[in-house]
């Protein structure tokens, strides 16, 4: 195959190899950085953990908002939250839960959460703190819903602030404000924020002030219903009683274990809409929780007196704190239970879906019976129920694994969009580099095949070029040795001499011998480089053997170029002007016969004339066929005229440096 069709497929193939470079020849930023299967080994794993992860589920109902500063037309320039402890605690992680609001536009949304904040720990003696975590606008922490989750190295503190800038809130006419739900500071397991005391910079006091009070802060209310991803749908324990009795529960723990809080979860379970009961239902206006280590409670202690004033302080979970107490009797006392707004006075209900007894974080009555002190039938469910750690979604999580999950969620929830984005991106380059592809593959194969088409047909030409070339090299050399046989046989009848006899003798011989070497070497004149390198001497000695009977006169101009001819041209043109000049001796009687050859850089131009008959009366346009087929292997101009003084002239023009693919196509 020739040299510059094998360029062109190797350009067709490197053109198709550089494609995903050029798609890809931006650069890589961000999530553009990672290689496509990291990307969808990273969704994968995305997927699989949101499967193991809490639903974010929203609770209805009535309840408090949590903690909302005083609302300002211009926003103030700072406004804080402080909690205190009871006593020093080695603090590792801090959950701060948004108040939630719809929007109509937007889906749910918090509002009034900080964008820039910072919060800060430290002990009685110390005011000032040291700062454990600080955000700003940059962080883009909104929009959430979920809550912001802060964890750091333990650090002890007996209080922990949080210094925030109010922005415009969405529900309050543009004003500003911070809101928060909740604020949770964990030790371990526990939430030893839980219901302390809470200092606030200012608080709003207009008629939102019953569900917006300071204290609302760490009251354990938050905005989500525990939906934890396993576990079965618990059923809540609900009795129903009269409204003079006092219902009691009580469990033994098996041994004596320190105590430090309660949760009762809400048997409310109907999620109709509209809403057929309120938020607080079957939770109990009064209770007390009693410890003891005698079965009899003959020693007990009062751990919790709860008594709710308002619907505010009643939600899904009501967790209730208390100083750590070694029991192993625990005693739940209702004393005012929960009336149904649609049941007269003298009844009421008293029900929960689970009861936690929390030892460092830890419900330890997980599997203990609760026993009822009154035998009433009238129940719903079983006691077992308020133990078996399922509540209407599934399995009781520790707040701090439930709201750590629901926190993972909104981060991969948000990141998994953008991971989806760029996966489309890539997959849509990848269908566009498909598509170039298949152009390529496609002009490639038609270009192969083309490619071997012309090879063909070149070979096809190359070979007939061959055969036309054996056949001119063949009539040239064997027909201008022949007819210089002949001529010397001629002379040698008239030798006068032995000696003129011998001489023209051994010339016949020689040039016998010349023939039968042409014979044998024909097909492979053109190998030899040196073969006619002398190109004017062998011109000289041609002309001296052929034209015997006529004069002969050589004009050569331009030497040095014929030096530099190819092989194959010194070849082709001596043989032309041979041909040439058997032609003139054999038909046209020249007595005289005169050659000009002028060799230029770009062109070659050979002119033979004679003084012999002239050119026949028939000859048209027809060219003699030998000077014609080796005209063509020239690749040159042939003409043949008759000067207005006689004889004949052949005039040859090649172009010697030529490109073979522009001589190919423009010969002249």
């Amino acid at each position: 195959m020739p040299r510059y069709f094998r360029k062109i497929a190797f350009l067709l193939t490197a053109a198709c190899c550089m494609v995903p470079t050029l798609l890809h020849s931006e650069e890589a930023t961000g999530l553009g950085s990672h290689k496509l299967s990291e990307l969808e080994a990273q969704l994968d794993e995305i997927d699989r953990t949101l499967l193991d992860q809490a639903e974010l589920t929203l609770r209805t109902g009535v309840g408090n908002l949590g903690w909302l500063s005083k609302l300002t037309p211009e926003p103030r320039e700072i406004e804080w939250a402080q909690v205190e402890f009871t006593e020093p605690k080695l603090i590792d992680q801090i959950i701060l839960v948004p108040v939630i609001v719809r929007d109509s536009h937007n889906g749910n949304q918090s509002d009034g959460f900080p964008q820039e904040f910072k919060i800060l720990a430290g002990n009685a003696d110390d005011s000032e703190g040291i700062t454990i975590a600080e955000y700003s606008a940059a962080d883009h922490l909104t929009p959430r819903v979920a809550p912001l989750v802060i964890s750091f190295d333990p650090v002890e503190a007996s209080w922990v602030r949080i210094e925030a800038k109010p922005i415009p809130s969405k529900t309050w006419g543009d004003r500003s404000a911070v809101q928060l739900s909740e604020l949770l500071v964990f030790s371990g397991e526990e939430n030893v924020a839980l219901r302390c005391p809470v200092k606030v910079s200012s608080s709003e006091r207009d008629w939102v002030r019953y569900s917006t009070f300071p204290a609302a802060l760490v009251d354990g209310l938050m905005p989500y219903l525990m939906d934890a991803a396993e576990g079965e749908k618990g059923e809540p324990f609900i009795v129903f009683y009269g409204s003079g009795r006092t219902y009691k529960l009580s469990v033994d723990l098996g041994k004596s274990i320190p105590l430090s809080g309660i949760y009762l979860h809400s048997a409310d379970i109907r999620e109709n809409i509209p809403r057929i009961y309120h938020a607080d239902y079957a939770m109990p206006r009064h209770m007390k929780v009693e410890g003891a280590s005698q079965a009899d409670f003959s020693d007990a202690r009062t751990l919790v007196d709860f008594q709710r004033e308002t619907i505010y302080q009643a939600g899904p979970m009501v967790m209730l704190p208390f100083p750590e107490t070694d029991c192993r009797y625990v005693r739940l006392s209702v004393l005012e239970g929960y009336q149904a707004p649609e049941a007269t006075g003298s009844h009421r209900c008293t029900g929960f879906a689970e009861i936690e007894l929390l030892s460092k974080g830890t419900n330890v009555a997980l599997g203990k019976i609760f026993e009822s002190e009154l035998n009433i039938r009238n129940t719903q469910g079983e006691l077992p129920n308020l133990t078996d750690g399922l509540d209407h979604y599934g399995e009781i999580l520790p707040i701090r694994t439930w709201l750590n999950q629901l926190a993972l969620r909104h981060d991969l929830e948000y990141e998994r969009p953008l991971i989806v984005a760029e996966l489309g991106k890539r997959y849509s380059i990848q269908k566009a580099q498909l598509r170039i592809m298949y152009w390529i593959a496609a002009i490639l194969g038609a270009g192969i095949v083309l490619i071997i088409l012309i090879d063909r047909i070149l070979r096809l030409r190359q070979v007939a070029r061959l055969k036309q070339r054996f056949a001119a090299d063949l009539h040239d050399e064997l027909g201008a040795n022949l007819h210089s046989i002949g001529l010397i046989s001629d002379v040698a009848q008239d030798a006068e001499t032995k000696d003129e006899w011998q001489t023209l003798s051994a010339r016949i011989r020689e040039l016998t011998e010349r023939t039968g070497t042409a014979v044998r070497h024909c097909t492979n004149m053109l190998e030899s480089k040196n073969l006619y390198f002398g190109l004017v001497g062998d011109m000289r000695r041609a002309a001296e053997r052929i034209t015997t009977n006529a004069t002969h006169d050589i004009n050569i101009e331009g030497e040095e170029h014929l030096q530099k001819l190819k092989a194959r041209l010194r070849v082709d043109l001596f043989l032309f002007y041979r041909e040439c000049l058997i032609n003139i001796c054999r038909h046209s009687g020249a007595t005289h016969i005169e050659t000009h050859l002028v060799a230029e850089k770009q062109r070659i131009v050979l002119t033979v004339t004679d003084n012999g008959t002239g050119l026949p009366a028939d000859f048209g346009e027809k060219l003699p066929l030998a000077l014609e087929r080796r005209a063509k292997l020239l690749r040159g101009k042939l003409t043949i005229t008759s000067p207005p003084s006689g004889g004949t002239s052949v005039h040859l023009k090649i172009r010697p440096k030529s490109s073979s693919m522009l001589r190919f196509l423009y010969p002249f």
